[in-house]
């Protein structure tokens, strides 16, 4: 039924992380049926709050109606320091990632080791200030990489998982990825579950690694890390600055691992000037960069021996790449 395939609480999540709500302020009106796991008022009027506050605005509750649903009228503002949630004081938001007390080698060599990129236009997308993170500790190699072990919203805010869980592997595949097919902002996948191992095992040894997006004037570098259960894309130039914006957000959900063997792939698009088609080729790229033996030894020297990494050598020998590229120049 089309019903099971909406989402209140990924359209709360897209107003106020597309940056939706009108200066100053702004009405929202959400009406919802209560059901896990929003089964009381209380709940969802937590998760709008936590949503708000998440992207740096207060949502003051107004009014409540509860017959058969309930609806909620909230007036939106940028929050202050006056006027923060009390919510907000335990929010961990999942678009920063945290200033480090000391730098990883890769990123105190990282200017050196790659040269400056295409100057592209500044990311005007709300977003909170992106440092370079410490490589965080091994994980075991099923250790999921999902929204969902951070505090911030799993698949349940997206889609119903018992829905999923009722149908074949082929048809969540399908489901999936029509769900977000006329998005702009947003990119999907499914990965088999021997994919998501080969990268899970990768990522927790090797969180870090240069994206250079093939455009037609050369390319445009982000730098991808691994922090609060996302892969975090923000630009090269940024990241050698130690702030930026982050441009692309890519979360990984294992619900459906077990009983599926899939895990499903979710990019959240948050630059203006990376394109769908773009993220599209930043998600494979990096699907490729942890499955691909040869790619993935450049992975690894980029980790372990930033030094020693030739940018030149990587562009010319990195099949990843030079499949991307020849895609963009037709």
């Amino acid at each position: 039924a089309v019903s099971a395939r909406l989402c209140p609480a990924a359209d709360i999540m897209r107003y106020f992380r597309f940056g939706y709500p009108a200066e100053p302020r702004s009405v929202l009106a959400v009406t919802v049926g209560l059901e896990e796991p929003a089964e009381t008022p209380e709940e969802v009027d937590s998760f709008v709050r936590w949503e708000a506050a998440l992207n740096g605005y207060t949502a003051e509750l107004r009014e409540a109606w509860k017959y058969r649903m309930v609806t909620l009228l909230y007036v939106v503002s940028r929050a202050t320091d006056a006027t923060k949630a009390p919510q907000q004081e335990h929010v961990t938001e999942p678009s920063t990632l945290k200033q480090p007390a000391k730098a990883t080698p890769a990123a105190e060599s990282l200017a050196a080791a790659v040269p400056a990129a295409p100057s592209a236009a500044t990311s005007e997308a709300p977003s909170a200030a992106l440092a370079p993170a410490p490589a965080p500790a091994p994980k075991p190699a099923h250790a999921p990489v999902s929204p969902g072990t951070a505090g911030q919203p799993g698949l349940d805010a997206i889609v119903k998982v018992s829905m999923l869980a009722s149908v074949t592997p082929a048809q969540v595949h399908e489901i999936w990825l029509q769900r977000f097919e006329r998005s702009e902002r947003t990119v999907a996948a499914v990965l088999s579950k021997e994919e998501y191992i080969a990268m899970q095992a990768g990522m927790s040894r090797y969180p870090m690694f240069l994206v250079p997006v093939p455009r037609k004037a050369g390319f445009w570098n982000l730098v991808w890390q691994i922090q609060e259960g996302r892969l975090l894309y923000t630009t090269l130039e940024s990241f050698q600055h130690g702030s930026g914006a982050v441009e692309l957000a890519v979360a990984l959900f294992t619900e459906l691992l077990d009983s599926h063997s899939l895990v499903l792939l979710l990019g959240e698009v948050r630059s203006p000037t990376l394109t769908r088609q773009e993220a599209e080729g930043v998600v494979r790229y990096t699907r490729e960069s942890y499955t691909e033996p040869a790619q993935f030894a450049w992975v690894k020297r980029f980790n372990d021996a930033p030094a020693r990494f030739d940018f030149d050598a990587f562009v010319a020998d990195s099949r990843p790449l030079r499949r991307w590229r020849a895609d963009v120049m037709g």
